[in-house]
């Protein structure tokens, strides 16, 4: 074998062991987040969205209507209140037609890191609906990272195999 392609092959699976190393090193450090992440959508749930809940649950049953949005504004300047036939956002999975009568919907807008948009809670439902990050999503993405990181080296390596095969055959 010349020089020059043992070189190449060498730099071949450098670069490819480097990437699976970087890329490993990422996946892992997804998965270690994980619980800091599930944490910050449990605190995101009671800081944010609860606080504007227990709110406009006391002023339903103090004024028997609900407050206005300048009052909702007031407490969270991130929150919407829905309700049936009053402003909406199309970020959220139940449609206007969908709330019931008496039904509301407190919706937070969370920008930024992980989940942008809005999250709420949905009074009929007695339901929060905020991101649903687990364990499941962090082992999902580790394999995701490994199965992109290990595919180029396995394909560099099928590709020397193969042609080993092919010099192989021509010899023989």
């Amino acid at each position: 074998m010349k020089k020059s392609t043992l070189l190449l092959r060498t730099i071949l699976i450098f670069i490819s062991i480097l990437w699976f190393t970087i890329i490993l090193y990422i996946s892992i450090s997804i998965f270690l987040e994980t619980p800091e992440i599930m944490t910050k959508n449990d605190n995101f749930r009671k800081e944010s969205i609860e606080p504007v809940v227990d709110f406009v649950k006391g002023y339903l049953a103090e004024y028997s209507y609900m407050p206005s949005d300048s009052i909702i504004a007031a407490i969270n300047k991130d929150a919407l209140l829905i309700t049936n036939g009053k402003r909406y956002t199309d970020e959220i999975e139940i449609k206007p037609s969908e709330i019931p009568q008496n039904g509301w919907i407190i919706a937070v807008y969370r920008g930024g890191w992980l989940n942008e948009g809005y999250q709420y809670y949905i009074s009929w439902q007695d339901k929060y609906s905020t991101s649903d990050y687990g364990w499941d999503d962090g082992w999902i993405e580790l394999v995701y990272g490994l199965i992109v990181g290990i595919t180029p080296l396995l394909i560099i390596l099928l590709i020397f195999y193969l042609k080993k095969k092919q010099n192989l055959r021509k010899l023989g």
